[in-house]
């Protein structure tokens, strides 16, 4: 979780507004925890960090799934591996997905030999500048 960033982000927040005599509570000498900082997002009315990815227009592993025409865990795999930028958004170890612009999926196939899917990300149209 992002918490550091956020505590961080309402301190310049409370130095930007000032406090007000509601919200005096919160600057006491105590770190900060989820209740506070739940009771500043509903003051303040601040998006949840799932909120602003996804108003950025990053993907959930399903849509993903959906997009490039393979099972969500492979772009769960993929993006372990490093071949698809991932942003978590809790504790749970959740994350939201960047789109990619331009790719080519080779479908793998199961049996003898079985193949895993690939994903090659593309330079420009001509070359393959990455393949996995």
């Amino acid at each position: 979780m992002h918490f550091r960033s956020l505590a961080r982000s309402m301190w310049k927040l409370f130095e930007r507004i000032g406090p007000s005599e509601s919200s005096f509570w919160i600057l006491r000498d105590e770190p900060f925890n989820l209740k506070k900082i739940a009771h500043i997002r509903r003051t303040f009315k601040l998006k949840s960090r799932y909120g602003r990815l996804r108003a950025k227009g990053l993907l959930t592993a399903k849509e993903m799934s959906v997009q490039l025409d393979v099972d969500p865990s492979t772009i769960h795999n993929w993006g372990r591996r490093g071949l698809l930028r991932k942003y978590p958004y809790d504790n749970n170890r959740r994350c939201l997905y960047k789109p990619l612009d331009a790719s080519i999926i080779m479908k793998g196939h199961g049996g003898r030999g079985a193949e895993h899917p690939t994903l090659s990300l593309l330079h420009n149209r001509n070359e393959v500048q990455y393949e996995t």
